[in-house]
């Protein structure tokens, strides 16, 4: 069999990027670009640009002079050329060659998907629910859906499955253009989740932007009839359900969203506690503001809605949220002043979450 050997000397830049010496640093340094590439068969150029640091022009450029990377496409986007396969093989890490190039854009939308999560400390690479009973991580809907003679997703439109502790994500890339068939997914999500063992069931609704993810769910098709409906109305149907951008916007809340317990930790830091159970959907209350608050970084925005209804029956003329500062100017849109006040979250505040400082 032949052998696939980089030549890392033509890898080697002046700026440190790689080192001279030591193969293992160097393997290292191109592995996850490879692995990735190759998990996610095409990946196009805003995912190569939402994650840069990944994803180096360096590092590119001459794995395309190795051969084992293919020039860029705007059709295809990136993708991994046979001996590619075949060096992944001998690192250990053999994958399935590359067969076909239909629905090339869903590709693009599950490799958004799956760098997110990897960005965000996710492992991407489960291969089977059985997979994600042992650990948390994401599986693509792609790997179930690429095996030869097996549709276990039928038409469903889901996109993959995160496990984070016991509760299982069914993850959408909605768009408008689509159709549903809701008891369907409904029932994909539950068999996902009693497949990995998980006893709580959620949704991640992904998309390049928030703007684009609450476009989609808020634009219904006149043309729907029968079970197929909207995006919009699936929306409506489940719960609880998180808008997350595929950038680093989605990292940041992904981050957050993967320390235990983060809801009440977060609120012991930013104000007091609520009392009563009158504002049983407030998380604290604001001396700052004199309002009740709701923590909305992880973006389940329809609470907010219960939240607002609650601080108004309570005689409160406000209600402050609680977000990141990338998040800010899309909330402000959907619950503008004067009755909705966003209040920005530092990330040193993440920081000390994830530290477990707060403790």
């Amino acid at each position: 069999m032949q052998k696939y050997k980089l030549n890392y000397r033509d890898l080697v830049r002046q700026d440190g990027n790689f080192r001279k010496k030591g193969d293992h640093l160097r393997v290292q340094t191109i592995l996850p670009v490879m692995r990735l590439i190759g998990w996610c068969k095409n990946i196009d150029c805003e995912c190569e640009h939402n994650f840069r640091r990944i994803f180096r022009p360096s590092v590119m450029t001459a794995l395309v002079q190795q051969k084992y990377l293919r020039p860029y496409s705007a059709a295809y986007g990136w993708r991994l050329t046979p001996a590619g396969y075949a060096w992944l093989s001998e690192q250990g890490f053999p994958m399935q060659a590359d067969r076909h190039t239909q629905r090339v854009n869903r590709r693009f939308e599950n490799a958004a998907v799956i760098l997110t999560m990897y960005a965000a400390g996710i492992d991407p690479f489960a291969n089977s629910l059985a997979a994600l009973r042992e650990k948390d991580g994401y599986l693509s809907a792609s790997v179930l859906r690429g095996r030869e003679g097996q549709h276990p997703l039928g038409i469903n439109l889901v996109s993959g499955f995160r496990r984070l502790g016991s509760t299982m994500f069914s993850v959408h890339y909605p768009q408008t253009a689509q159709r549903v068939i809701i008891q369907r997914e409904i029932d994909c999500a539950q068999s996902a989740m009693l497949g990995s063992g998980c006893t709580e069931q959620a949704y991640l609704l992904c998309g390049s932007s928030y703007t684009d993810i609450y476009r989609a769910l808020l634009e219904e098709q006149t043309s729907c009839t029968g079970k197929r409906v909207s995006y919009a109305r699936f929306y409506q149907q489940i719960s609880p359900a998180y808008l997350l951008p595929c950038n680093k916007d989605g990292v940041l809340q992904l981050r957050l969203m993967q320390v235990t317990n983060y809801r009440p930790r977060l609120a012991k830091m930013l104000g007091a506690p609520i009392t009563g159970t009158h504002l049983s959907d407030c998380d604290f209350f604001s001396a700052d503001f004199q309002f009740p608050a709701r923590i909305v970084a992880d973006m389940e925005l329809r609470q907010v809605f219960r939240a607002a209804q609650q601080a108004r029956a309570a005689g409160y003329h406000g209600l402050l949220l609680a977000a990141f500062e990338s998040q800010k100017r899309f909330l402000t849109q959907i619950f503008p002043p004067p009755f909705f006040h966003v209040a920005v979250i530092d990330e040193q505040a993440l920081c000390i979450l994830e530290m477990g400082a707060d403790l």
